[in-house]
């Protein structure tokens, strides 16, 4: 080890710096959640810190594991450039632009609510989740039932994305209730949606699948299962 460090110090002193690394990041978007958009990557140098800065400058921090980091922000239902700021440990900074494509409204969020609401409760009778029929607009978890957590993205009163979380305690009452139900009132009919489920309940491997103007993400996380539903055009 002492011969490591001696030699390390010889090339700082020839070469003035050579361990000084210009910092670079590579970066790629995930917009497949319900709610957040994601940007993920790894740099060249080890990270101490990362943010996600909007345009209207909300900070939210992102987490960091060496030279691997994610970061997330509210998607929107407009385009958005968010900055990307990177703090190294050895000092330096690097800032990225980074442009997210507009998400699509799934439904105003009331007439969601209406639909939703008398069939989950005419299709399951050990279902429990209902979605209030009027709501602020933003990020929110609005039911937590039998284990499973419904969260929504809301818009200028748009029904922006859908994210439902089942933390294993009851896997055949609210999110198979939920997707056959939103399949029964958006007209998605390809059985896939079930099938995808179903795969990933057995694989416990990220799933997704589209149909019509909906896409599906199925995934495994911490023994939690995330389902999302979001609206492709």
């Amino acid at each position: 080890m002492k011969k490591v460090l001696t030699g390390l110090f010889f090339c700082l002193i020839i070469f003035g710096g050579c361990s000084n690394s210009k910092p670079s990041a590579e970066t790629k978007i995930d917009q497949t959640s319900g709610v957040y958009d994601y940007i993920s990557g790894t740099t060249n140098l080890e990270i101490k810190k990362v943010e996600l800065i909007s345009e209207n400058g909300n900070k939210s921090e992102g987490q960091v594991e060496g030279t691997k980091f994610q970061a997330s922000t509210p998607a929107l239902i407009n385009d958005q450039e968010v900055n990307l700021k990177i703090d190294f440990t050895d000092g330096q900074e690097l800032s990225k632009k980074i442009k997210l494509e507009k998400r699509y409204a799934i439904d105003s969020y009331e007439s969601f609510a209406e639909k939703m609401n008398p069939l989950i409760l005419i299709s399951n009778g050990n279902a429990k989740t209902q979605f209030p029929v009027s709501h602020e607009n933003g990020i929110d978890v609005i039911a937590s039932e039998n284990g499973v957590s419904t969260s929504v993205n809301i818009q200028d009163d748009q029904l922006i994305g859908l994210s439902v979380t089942d933390e294993g305690k009851d896997i055949n009452k609210e999110l198979p209730t939920i997707l056959a139900c939103f399949q029964a009132e958006y007209n998605v009919t390809d059985k896939g949606v079930i099938d995808a489920y179903n795969n990933v309940l057995d694989s416990k491997k990220r799933t997704s699948f589209t149909s019509g103007e909906y896409k599906f993400l199925f995934e495994y996380n911490d023994d939690k299962l995330f389902a999302d539903i979001t609206k492709i055009h």
